[in-house]
């Protein structure tokens, strides 16, 4: 059994999980359907629970320690901030003209 999760951020305070069950228990297609969907409300439950611990930590991601493993998440921060800093100069520089 393979459970894979896609996290996509909707703002700076919310993310979607999509979660994706993979398993050949019997080798019968339909069967092995029908218990992933049997097993997806577990799984809706671990993320509750897992919920409880996300909200719990702090909001600053500037002191996160982050591994191999989180590259991607190290690449979305580096182009989401450049994004904030370059809209920040933008507003700056409109705000200039117009004076």
């Amino acid at each position: 059994m393979r459970v894979v999760a896609f996290f996509a951020p909707v703002d700076s305070d919310s993310t979607k999980i999509y979660l994706r069950l993979y398993m050949k228990v019997t080798g019968v297609k339909p069967l092995d359907a029908l218990i992933a969907k049997l097993l997806m409300p577990f799984n809706v439950y671990v993320l509750h629970q897992d919920r409880r611990v996300v909200t719990s930590q702090a909001g600053d991601i500037m002191r996160d320690k982050l591994i191999h493993a989180d590259a991607p998440i190290a690449m979305y921060r580096r182009i989401y901030l450049s994004d904030k800093e370059l809209n920040k100069l933008l507003e700056k520089k409109s705000w200039g003209k117009g004076s």
